[in-house]
């Protein structure tokens, strides 16, 4: 609160003073500065729950309390991650670079009255050489398999 004296006078010199409260209501502000630990790169075949990175944001309100999520749409990889409410980002599954090196995402970060801000960011999957895979003649890491003399090709 404020509080102001007001004094009027006109040209003959008469005047009048009042005192005046001015009243500020604290406005709620949306948090800002929604940023991400740095860039979002993991390689392909770690397990579900691997830490990919973390998230964090300001509020020009003291003391306000902050929640991270994910934003659950289908133009994102929501499925694949799973976000703290503190802002710590792992994977839900495991991520294969054949099937998808890059992944979208977008976060909410909001504070305890509901305002909230989002932004979109990118999880970058990278490839690892896997090793072959024998699956015949008993596959492991060796295999037996036998063929006839005039037998051109295996299968």
């Amino acid at each position: 609160n404020l509080s102001i004296r007001v004094k009027v006078q006109d040209d003959q010199i008469a005047s009048i003073e009042q005192n005046f409260t001015i009243v500020i209501d604290n406005e709620n502000e949306a948090p800002a500065n929604l940023t991400a630990s740095g860039v979002f790169s993991l390689a392909e075949n770690l397990a579900a729950g691997t830490t990919v990175g973390s998230f964090s944001a300001s509020d020009p309100d003291a003391g306000a309390t902050l929640s991270f999520s994910l934003v659950d749409d289908n133009a994102t990889s929501y499925a694949s991650f799973n976000l703290s409410t503190a802002g710590a980002l792992t994977t839900a599954e495991i991520l294969d670079f054949e099937n998808n090196a890059s992944h979208a995402i977008r976060v909410l970060v909001s504070d305890e009255f509901n305002a909230s801000i989002e932004g979109n960011f990118t999880v970058q999957v990278t490839n690892v050489e896997e090793v072959p895979v024998i699956n015949f003649g008993g596959g492991g890491a060796t295999a037996t398999f036998n063929m006839g003399e005039s037998q051109r090709g295996v299968t």
